[in-house]
């Protein structure tokens, strides 16, 4: 599970931010709500994020997507820069490090991950754990005379030949971790990270993100995922009584790279563009409709005659699916997005039944959530603001005071009580 997240010089983010799941005092809910990951240490398993456009919501997903596609970045050569943006909004922070802390529990056991890197070189990454109260290091990576050094921790147990194989691997701009999955060993703590990276640190999901064809795929190698994927599509569409897919092979042509160009990440793009055929999928939906004489009948449509709101209920619905079975954490960027506000407190509600690790970090501008406090604590929400130099300031609706006189938090947050909105001045 994902204990917090400390961001610096990274996008909006000027000064240092904390974002944190660590769960208040407050008892509501804490059954499902909050996880007491270790003594003394409760977790909880949402998080939702207001602000005005602009204000740096989507700026923490970022965060959380490039630590994800850093620790699996392998560049083509040491030249080539790390893909991310510091603080561009004056003139020295883009000359500073950007630097990121990420404290998480794999397996019970907290770690705590720092990095701190310029454009084009890992300046220090280091990786410690708690066998204790005390942290014990797992390594630590840094720069001499233009050269990567390696030391582990006294309860590591790596010879120097491993040392010595992961320091040439280690070119300036590679995570370690991309690093030691290039050199055949084996180091027991950096296996468990990797493993928890791997199955409980889901890429975060955009407005853009194409789910289609990951629900499509699920659905049609799991029938309980299907039966679910079914009943969350029931409540967006009524009509929706059943799902279909066919596969084929067919000639790959200027028209499938076109169409495959905009849905598939670029590496796997580069791969399928050297096959002569791609397999292509036909997805599609059975609606049952009454007709006048009360008689049933079913009718197929496609995927492209299906609205928008549809088919991102459906790649949700799959995704949902996931969490439910497993204990990931996820972040969703705009969660709103071409749902209906009783689709997306279905979701929230449905979410939080699940009995188990799963986490879920959402940004929206649906602000109906605050005032729902049959299912949602106030340490769930924070926010965003961009203060006059165009950083973002993060900050957490429980550090505002009296709370409890307060009898609609929806209408508090319209009136500025909590700041993160829009200026809009009257004319």
């Amino acid at each position: 599970m994902i204990h917090s997240l400390t961001i610096e010089n990274f996008l909006s983010f000027k000064e240092e931010i904390t974002f944190s799941f660590e769960a208040q005092k407050d008892k509501r809910f804490k059954d499902n709500d909050v996880v007491e990951i270790t003594k003394g240490v409760r977790l909880s398993r949402l998080a939702i994020v207001y602000g005005a456009n602009a204000s740096g919501k989507s700026n923490l997903i970022k965060a959380f997507l490039f630590l994800r596609q850093f620790w699996d970045f392998t560049p083509n050569n040491k030249k080539e820069e790390i893909t991310y943006t510091p603080f561009k909004l004056d003139s020295s922070s883009i000359k500073k490090p950007t630097r990121l802390k990420l404290i998480f529990y794999a397996n019970e056991v907290k770690y705590v991950y720092k990095l701190e890197l310029l454009a084009n070189i890992v300046l220090t990454e280091i990786l410690y754990f708690y066998p204790s109260i005390k942290p014990a290091l797992v390594f630590k990576r840094y720069q001499e005379d233009s050269l990567a050094k390696i030391e582990f921790g006294s309860k590591i147990q790596a010879s120097q030949i491993i040392k010595e194989s992961l320091e040439v691997k280690c070119i300036p701009n590679i995570s370690l971790f991309s690093a030691y999955n290039q050199v055949n060993t084996k180091i027991d703590k950096i296996d468990k990270v990797l493993e928890w990276i791997d199955t409980n640190y889901f890429q975060p999901i955009t407005p853009k993100t194409y789910l289609k064809r990951f629900s499509e795929h699920l659905c049609s190698k799991d029938d309980s995922c299907k039966k679910t994927v079914l009943n969350y599509l029931q409540i967006a569409d009524f009509n929706i009584s059943d799902i279909f897919s066919e596969e084929e092979k067919v000639p790959l042509s200027t028209d499938n790279l076109a169409e495959l160009a905009e849905i598939m990440p670029a590496p796997l793009f580069e791969k399928i563009k050297k096959s002569k055929e791609v397999i292509k999928s036909k997805l599609g939906f059975v609606h049952q409709v009454t007709t006048t004489d009360s008689d049933q009948k079913n009718y197929q449509l496609s995927d492209k005659e299906q609205s928008d709101g549809t088919i991102r209920a459906f790649g949700l619905s799959a995704v949902f699916y996931k969490l439910s079975k497993e204990n990931p954490f996820l972040a969703i960027d705009e969660i709103e997005s071409k749902l209906h506000p009783s689709l997306i407190e279905f979701f929230i509600r449905t979410f939080l039944s699940f009995n188990n690790k799963s986490q879920l970090l959402l940004t929206t501008h649906y602000d109906n959530l605050l005032d729902n406090e049959e299912i949602l604590r106030k340490d769930t929400f924070w926010f965003t603001e961009k203060d006059k130099d165009g950083s973002t300031d993060l900050y957490r609706l429980t550090q505002f005071n009296d709370l409890k006189r307060i009898s609609s938090l929806q209408k508090a947050y319209r009136f500025g009580n909590f700041g993160a909105l829009p200026e809009i001045e009257d004319e």
